[in-house]
């Protein structure tokens, strides 16, 4: 027969029915309380800095791609204003001969695959 005094009273109001102290089940819950808080607030760290990297990105990415057009756009602009010099210069020369070796001069210049004009008759005079 089991009596109960006041030692195993005490005994059974510390420990639980798995024969832990009560104790180190409030240290465990507060433990996974404070592991919980450190997750949500790690979670919500990586979502707002995720955030804000995508709209730098986003950013840096307009910038580039304004200053890539505006180079571009120079580039034509450069490549056009050339063309013209060489047409108004084209007109001065007299021969079909002196046409032809100043034009494979430009073509080989600035890089042109060929370069052509067309002739009083029509016709398409190229460097190929």
């Amino acid at each position: 027969m089991c009596t109960l005094n006041s030692e195993n009273f005490a005994l059974a109001n510390d420990q639980s029915s798995f024969g832990l102290p009560r104790q180190a089940y409030f240290a465990a819950a507060v433990l996974l309380a404070f592991a919980l808080l450190f997750a949500g607030v790690l979670a919500a760290y990586v979502y707002r800095f995720e955030k804000q990297l995508t709209e730098e990105n986003r950013v840096r990415l307009a910038e580039v791609s304004s200053y890539i057009a505006a180079h571009m756009t120079t580039v034509v602009n450069d490549t056009l204003e050339s063309l013209r010099a060489v047409s108004g210069a084209l007109v001065l020369l007299d021969s079909e001969k002196s046409r032809m070796a100043y034009l494979e001069q430009i073509a080989e210049q600035y890089g042109f695959v060929y370069v052509g004009y067309a002739g009083e008759d029509g016709m398409l005079r190229a460097t190929v």
